[in-house]
């Protein structure tokens, strides 16, 4: 492998050598914050292009010339998936760009938009592709394959050009509810090597090597912690997480409770009740949709849409033990009035560093002085280390990068071919 610092050639430019080139701007020894370029000679190439996880005071911004300001001509953004770490830089990119993403996926962003306080992204310069379909982009053809993450429309993204094919694998994992996920993507690009598979390692960054809890475990642990609790059950998770709102609302009802969703939950269950099987919010469903005190202006459409399964707060608390209720933290002084009702249990759903923060310790304490308590039930959206073992082993690419990952030299403990490489170096393909 030869690398050169990209900071003294710029990778839109005929450098010599190969004239296929991948770039890890951001990535290379972190988790979230991606920003990987592939270039040619004549084509440039972003893909993610995300908010650090834990970030303070003002965002740095990638050093990548053309996308947030002068430099060379960025041709297109291939967004694997809608979380902030991948997606949360795209406003501040230059309007000009497009970006390339699924349906799933836009999909997501504007649900984050609407309720999660997410960027507004003009449409016109979304391109939303259908997964396995092949798009050419000045001398690249790229195709974006369905993974499973905790967030619905998740790809990793083939990159092909006549110097060499490149498979960035986004984040996935092979555990949750679509588990034929990986099989299919390892099939699809069977026949063809890889010559380089930018492959994410959250799990890396941990010692030991173990299996993740399945998502199906998880919701047998689930409710059996609902079935424990004698009172009000919060389930604290993100909307987007279409697999744990799945895994939630089968858990409350085989413990014969009412799954209670806020208007996030309804409305991401209504844009994607065609692509999953989960009905829409009615009583008859045993899905009721609270409609919180503080909530977006205009979406009066969306609120008509589920009015006739509207509870009130008041209902729930009336007979607590009925109900699993989809919850946040900042619930807890405008519904609550600072006091939760007695016995109540949250269900913690989240990456577990959220807890830390001063809105998870106060709610935390407003359920000890309630006699309750919070219980971390997680599964992570990312695969673990012996699932990357097998997926590295079936797909047989000639060079493993990792990215997304704070131990990339973790990986030289099981892949030959790894080759470990800096925040702005330039990878020749």
């Amino acid at each position: 492998m030869k690398v050169r610092n990209s900071l003294n050639d710029p990778p839109s430019l005929n450098v010599g050598g190969s004239s296929l080139r991948v770039i890890i701007h951001r990535g290379s020894h972190q988790i979230g914050g991606s920003c990987v370029e592939i270039a040619s000679d004549s084509t440039r190439l972003i893909l993610d292009a995300g908010l650090p996880l834990e970030s303070s005071g003002p965002v740095v911004l990638p050093p990548v010339p053309g996308l947030f300001g002068e430099g060379p001509h960025v041709d297109a953004i291939l967004l694997s998936h809608s979380h902030p770490d991948h997606s949360g830089l795209l406003d501040q990119t230059k309007p000009e760009i497009p970006f390339y993403l699924t349906r799933g996926t836009s999909k997501m962003l504007m649900a984050g938009e609407i309720f999660a306080k997410g960027s507004k992204l003009p449409r016109a310069r979304q391109r939303a592709v259908n997964f396995r379909q092949r798009v050419e982009i000045g001398d690249f053809a790229v195709t974006p394959h369905a993974v499973d993450h905790s967030v619905f429309g998740a790809v990793a993204w083939l990159v092909e050009h006549p110097s060499g094919r490149i498979l960035y694998s986004g984040d996935l994992r092979m555990d949750g509810r679509k588990t034929g996920m990986a099989q299919d993507l390892v099939k699809a690009l069977s026949g063809k090597p890889v010559d380089a598979l930018l492959l994410e390692g959250t799990h890396f960054s941990e010692s030991g090597r173990s299996r993740c809890v399945g998502e199906r475990q998880l919701e047998k642990e689930i409710g059996r912690l609902v079935r424990s609790s004698p009172g009000l059950v919060l389930a604290m998770f993100s909307p987007q997480n279409l697999d744990r709102l799945v895994t939630f609302y089968k858990a409350a009802r085989h413990a014969g409770r009412v799954f209670v969703v806020d208007l996030y939950g309804a409305f991401v269950m209504n844009l994607l009740r065609s692509e999953v099987r989960i009905p829409p919010p009615s009583a008859k469903a045993g899905i009721r949709v609270f409609f919180p005190t503080y909530r977006p202006r205009n979406i009066g459409k969306i609120e008509h849409q589920v009015e006739s399964a509207r509870i009130s707060l008041d209902e729930v608390i009336a007979t607590p033990d009925r109900f699993v209720m989809l919850a946040r933290t900042t619930m807890l002084e405008p519904e609550f009035g600072g006091r939760l009702p007695a016995g109540t249990r949250a269900l913690y759903s989240m990456w577990s560093g959220y807890r830390s923060q001063p809105r998870f310790v106060k709610f935390e304490r407003a359920l000890g002085e309630a006699g309750g308590d919070m219980i971390e039930c997680h599964t992570s959206g990312h695969a673990s280390v012996e699932d990357l073992v097998d997926f590295v082993r079936q797909l047989q690419p000639k060079r493993v990068i990792p990215m997304h990952t704070t131990r990339p030299e973790a990986m030289r403990l099981y892949f030959a071919q790894t080759e470990i490489v800096n925040d702005g170096e330039i990878i020749e393909i």
